[in-house]
C-alpha cells in the first residue's frame, strides 16, 4: 500500500541519467504536474493516486540546464503537447528544471521517444536550511578619567524553513553589565548610554526575527 500524509511540493528537481543505449540520440520530454494534496490512507486511495498520477495542473518550465561533468548548458524551451523537449542526452547527466514564477509542482513527467536512457536519480532542489543563529556582543565605554563600564548582549536572528518559528533558540538570559572605578559609589558619573535601533541597551534584549 501507498500511504503518505500530504505530497512535498517543490520548484525545482532534477534527474540522473546513468545508461545511454545504442547510437541513436536520446531524447526526452519532461512536464511538470501539481496534483491534488490530499492524504493516501486506505486502500481505495493507494489506487486512486496509482491511477491519477499525472492528473493535475501543468506547470511551465522557466529555466532546463544539462549538467554535464564541469559544464553547464541552457537547453532552449521548447513545448510541445508531450512536454518540454530535451534532446542530445548522455551517460552521466544531471537535467536540472525550474518552474516559471517560482509556482510548485509535486510530480513530473519523463517521456521518452528517442533512443534509451535510464534515470538513475530523482532529487529535488532547495536551498539548505539556515538554523538559528545567535551572535554575542560586548561593548566597554570609558570616561578621561578610566571609569569604565561594560555590557554584553545577544542578537537573534531566527532560521529558515522548520527553523522559521518566530522564536530564536539560544537567546542567553538578561544582559549584563558592569562598571569599575576609583571613585565612591555615589561620586561615580552615570555610564554613557548606547541605543541600538531604539532599544536601551542596559534594559532589553534585542532579537531580531
Amino acid at each position: 500500500n501507498i500511504e503518505f500524509g500530504s505530497r512535498k511540493e517543490v520548484d525545482a528537481a532534477f534527474i540522473d541519467i546513468v545508461q545511454v543505449q545504442g547510437n541513436k540520440p536520446a531524447s526526452m520530454w519532461i512536464s511538470l504536474i501539481d496534483g491534488s494534496d490530499g492524504a493516501v490512507t486506505t486502500d481505495n486511495q493507494s489506487r486512486d493516486f496509482a491511477n491519477g498520477l499525472g492528473v493535475g495542473d501543468k506547470i511551465d518550465i522557466a529555466k532546463i540546464t544539462i549538467i554535464r561533468g564541469t559544464t553547464e548548458i541552457n537547453v532552449a524551451l521548447i513545448k510541445d503537447a508531450e512536454g518540454y523537449r530535451v534532446t542530445g542526452v548522455q551517460q552521466g547527466d544531471r537535467i536540472e528544471f525550474e518552474a516559471v514564477d517560482g509556482k510548485v509542482f509535486d510530480q513530473v513527467l519523463v517521456l521518452g521517444r528517442t533512443g534509451k536512457f535510464d534515470i538513475g536519480a530523482f532529487g529535488t532542489l532547495e536551498p539548505p536550511l539556515i538554523p538559528d543563529l545567535v551572535l554575542d556582543f560586548a561593548a566597554k565605554a570609558t570616561d578621561g578619567d578610566l571609569d569604565s563600564a561594560i555590557a554584553s548582549w545577544s542578537v537573534g536572528i531566527d532560521g529558515t524553513g522548520i527553523f522559521d518559528d518566530g522564536v530564536v533558540a539560544g537567546i542567553a538570559a538578561p544582559l549584563v553589565a558592569s562598571s569599575s572605578s576609583s571613585m565612591l559609589a555615589s561620586e561615580q558619573p552615570l555610564a554613557p548610554e548606547m541605543h541600538i535601533l531604539g532599544e536601551d541597551w542596559v534594559d532589553q534584549d534585542l532579537i531580531l526575527v
